[in-house]
């Protein structure tokens, strides 16, 4: 395991500089998706003959190079599996696909997607605005079929797609009124597409040609392509108007022909039917309704029935032979094979078959020829929507049980199961074993320890903790990833679902603010409370509780707060219940302290209610210095600007003040909010509305009472909420997009003259999702940095969901370039080269010491004694000395200097010091007797 962590870490991407990234939000083990899917797939249909099965997956790892995050097609015959419906280039599609399905010999699709298959219309379409394609899987032929009069790309929602068993025609439903000339019903309609002739024809509509006045959608065609079958509520599809409306009616194309489907055989309508299907060549129709159309049919249960176009005869499908007829639940999703002899469908009945099945709804065969049913799931959880061969012995179908021992994914998955051999097949696995360390779900909000030596974070993914698999319904999962060896542990109960999570610095406790009832037996309100969780033994507190103990609810805006100790929480609750005389009616600050009750902090200094809300909080380490936005003008003296304003509450000094003032100490006319306070809680950011000149984000000093504007770079629209100071205060990150929506993070160096660097950056926009940024976060010195974005971490990241990254600065090393220089008396000024080697991220500086050992200070003045590096610059700095030239010959003379006071992340590295030798010029007088 260790190797493939290893492994992993070789692969994380490394760009700007010496930046390294390593991706937490990963698998303890790779292999754990090397076959089954690692999200949910769906719409299975299968070819006429059987040999293939298509789908639409969103998992990412069932071919190889799947990248681009969308549910995609599949195909797979026997063992092989394929992606289809790429780009007409041979390029991942850009949007996602939401249907399929295969003519008889499996060589032609149609596909309903979002993306432009074409590449010659714009790129993918808005969210499911969905496109019709034609396309020949042996050539790669593609054909728009959803076209408008004029060729191009209709606009608007298709809702179903199917294609004829010799591949010809597909037929689609649109509510786009481009497709054929006189569309003006402003409704949904069906259409046929010709492949032959590349045009669009109109099937919802009366034998006169006259189309629906209402909806129709859910269309089916037979082999042929001549009959289609759909559902509509008009009701002039037929001579005499239609009471009721939602009805079943099969369209003949060659002649116009237009039949109600979904009658008795004495021509009786169904108050309304369903989820139609057409054999593939004998004239059956197969469909769900509630309505009694059979004398035996006396319940009120979804049922399945078959019409004979040819005879007009009714029969209903979902009967039970062991009791009476009468099924117990309803049945749905109905369809038949190409004779019309065998019907599949789904049901939550229990009594069709002589063993009950484990559960309700499985899926189910009638053989009409001698009404024997068949039973082809009996998993655990749901089986539902099978789609049958031609000959009626093979059917698709979706389940999330586990139907197979080598299925744990419990995600939706497509089986496979042949009535004449009795086998089921897991259809939706890989077409080989890849390692996938990224998960098809997200991971997001991490809180490191101090130098992140362990993380918390909240994920969506089932699988990252190879001991604890979470179920794929889960969502906001507590996990802890050690970065050094990749492990994972899940630290709550599968019914948590949490919302946010900070860390003390040694990883001793967290505050965790969750929604769960199995924590407490106090915590029934089915709302978010805060819990204060002990990372030893894994014991959770209940915190936001009344005097007797009861869960009262947090508010989901802010997350909750630990001090560095943690014995100090504070959260922000709408409660009035948890301290006395809380009348406000307003959103509050309240500090749990170990050992003492809870009480309410965002009061004046006199003790009065604030008359607004607390919007947004943020608490130093120590718990003293709690900074926050209210709009409440009560709250300090003379607050008269009617906008909120960004205090302090001073825990130790039992203070209260108002930081957002002018450089005069004045009330601002705007609004300020989104204030993070430092470790040390002495410096408190914040972002004031309208000052545009310097993107109105401020650092005020509350120990010289002063107010700095922070230096953004031009034309970058920050997150306010993303500005949050590092342990070390001298440093800030926040993140913001520019204007080309490329999300940046930046670490921000208040000693720096250039202060900005640049941790992150995302790709450019180029589907219709935009990469993003959702958070980032300074770790101890400010030289680590947590990060959380849907940008790819490395080539094996196709997730397309939001991943944690760490992120490591190379400040570098400073030392001399050599341990002893020598320089004659008279050389004037000097320089002594400093080095910066290994690493170049962010602003550093250092400053020396002279220290004298045979030369006395009257022999050199320091010029310059300080040496500083830009973000970037790796060359070399000096340090200036100017030799004085003094006349005596007084022999060499040496001094030390050494690198003191290194800031910015650099350490110092050998040589850290140098002896400076001054070599005398001043020879001794010799006289004529041989005495000076």
């Amino acid at each position: 395991m260790k190797l493939l962590w290893s492994i992993l870490m070789l692969l994380a991407c490394s760009k700007l500089g010496a930046v390294t990234y390593q991706p937490l939000s990963v698998a303890e083990d790779p292999l754990i998706w090397g076959l089954q899917g690692n999200a949910d797939s769906s719409r299975c249909v299968l070819s006429g003959n059987g040999l293939a099965t298509g789908f639409t997956s969103t998992a990412t790892q069932l071919v190889a190079n799947d990248r681009n995050g969308f549910s995609d097609a599949f195909v797979r015959a026997g063992s092989a599996m394929a992606r289809v419906g790429l780009r007409a280039s041979g390029a991942e599609p850009k949007g996602q696909v939401a249907g399929v399905a295969l003519s008889d010999s499996g060589r032609y699709m149609a596909l309903l997607t979002e993306d432009d298959l074409l590449e010659n219309q714009g790129g993918p379409n808005s969210f499911f605005e969905l496109s019709v394609y034609w396309i020949d899987l042996q050539t790669n032929t593609i054909r728009l079929a959803s076209k408008t009069l004029s060729g191009t790309r209709a606009t608007g929602f298709r809702l179903q797609v199917d294609i004829s068993g010799n591949g010809r025609y597909v037929v689609f439903d649109s509510d786009s009124d481009q497709l054929v000339a006189a569309d003006s019903n402003a409704s949904i309609d069906v259409f046929r597409y010709d492949s032959t002739t590349d045009s669009v024809a109109l099937v919802s509509s009366s034998a006169a040609g006259v189309i629906g006045n209402n909806d129709s959608i859910a269309a089916s065609i037979d082999d042929s392509g001549d009959w289609v079958v759909f559902e509509s509520e008009a009701n002039n599809l037929l001579p005499a108007a239609i009471s009721p409306i939602g009805q079943v009616y099969a369209k003949q194309l060659s002649t116009g022909a237009i039949l109600r489907v979904s009658q008795s055989t004495a021509g009786v309508a169904a108050s309304s039917a369903s989820r139609a299907h057409i054999a593939g060549g004998a004239g059956f129709v197969v469909f769900e309704t509630d309505s009694q159309l059979v004398a035996s049919d006396t319940d009120s249960f979804d049922d399945i029935y078959r019409h004979n176009l040819s005879t007009r005869a009714t029969e209903r499908v979902s009967i039970s032979i062991f009791s009476g007829n009468t099924p117990s639940g309803d049945s749905n999703n109905p369809h038949v094979s190409a004779n019309g002899r065998f019907v599949w469908f789904d049901s939550e009945s229990t009594n069709f078959t002589a063993t009950a099945p484990l559960f309700a709804r499985q899926v189910y065969r009638r053989d009409m020829a001698n009404s024997t049913i068949l039973q082809a799931s009996n998993g655990l959880e749901a089986a539902f929507r099978p789609k049958t061969s031609d000959d009626g012995q093979e059917v698709c179908f979706l389940t999330t049980a586990s139907l197979q021992t080598s299925d744990s994914n419990q995600f939706s998955d497509v089986y496979r199961y042949s009535a004449a051999l009795n086998v089921t097949e897991h259809v939706s696995i890989a077409g080989s074993v890849t390692a996938s360390s990224y998960s098809a779900a997200s991971s997001y909000r991490a809180a490191p320890s101090l130098n992140a030596s362990r993380v918390l974070m909240l994920t969506d993914a089932s699988e990252l903790d190879r001991d604890q698999f979470i179920p794929g319904d889960r969502e906001a999962q507590l996990l802890e990833v050690t970065p050094s060896t990749g492990q994972v542990t899940l630290l709550a109960p599968l019914d948590v679902s949490a919302s946010s999570v900070g860390v003390t610095p040694d990883a001793q406790w967290a505050v965790v603010d969750l929604e769960a009832n199995s924590l407490s037996i106090n915590d029934s309100n089915n709302v978010l409370d805060v819990y204060r969780l002990n990372l030893g033994t894994g014991a959770y507190t209940l915190l936001s509780a009344d005097s007797a103990g009861i869960a009262t609810g947090i508010a989901n805006t802010v997350p909750s707060r630990i001090d560095g100790t943690g014995n100090r929480v504070v959260f922000l609750s709408d409660a009035s219940n948890l301290v006395a005389s809380d009348t406000n009616g307003s959103r509050d600050i309240f500090l749990w302290q170990s050992g003492t009750a809870i009480r309410r902090i965002s009061l004046s200094a006199t003790g009065a209610e604030a008359n607004a809300d607390i919007v947004d909080f943020e608490m130093d380490q120590p718990g003293n210095a709690i900074a926050f936005t209210s709009a409440a003008s009560n709250l300090v003296a003379g607050d008269t600007n009617g906008v909120s304003d960004i205090f302090v509450r001073d825990l130790s000094l039992l203070s209260l003040n108002r930081v957002s003032l002018s450089s005069s100490g004045g009330q601002l006319a705007h609004a300020s909010s989104d204030p993070t306070i430092s470790a040390d809680g002495r410096f408190i950011a914040y972002y004031q509305a309208a000052a545009a000149p310097n993107n109105g984000f401020f650092i005020y000093d509350r120990t010289t009472q002063s107010t700095a504007a922070m230096s953004i770079p031009a034309g970058l629209v920050v997150k306010p909420s993303s500005l949050r100071f590092a342990p070390n205060p001298r440093y800030l990150s926040y993140s913001g997009s520019d204007a080309n929506n490329i999300e940046i993070a930046y670490r921000y160096d208040r000693l720096a003259a250039a202060p900005n660097f640049e941790l992150w950056r995302t790709s450019a926009p180029a589907t219709n999702r935009t990469p993003r940024i959702d958070d980032v976060r300074l770790v101890s010195n400010g030289f680590q940095a947590l990060i959380d974005t849907t940008e790819p971490v490395a080539a094996a990241d196709n997730n397309g969901r939001s991943d944690v990254v760490l992120a490591r600065l190379q400040p570098g090393e400073l030392s001399f370039t050599g341990t002893n220089l020598s320089f004659f008396e008279n050389a004037g000024t000097i320089d002594i080269a400093i080095q910066r080697l290994l690493g170049s991220d962010g602003f550093v500086s250092t400053s020396s010491t002279f220290v004298p050992i045979s030369a006395s200070a009257a022999d050199y003045t320091v010029v310059q004694a300080n040496a500083s590096w830009v973000s970037g610059d790796s060359g070399q700095q000096v340090l200036r000395l100017n030799i004085v030239d003094d006349g005596d010959a007084e022999g060499n003379e040496t001094l030390r200097v050494q690198l003191t006071a290194i800031e910015g992340g650099a350490i110092g590295a050998m040589p850290g010091q140098v002896t400076i030798t001054i070599v005398d010029n001043d020879l001794p007088l010799i006289f004529a007797n041989g005495f000076e």
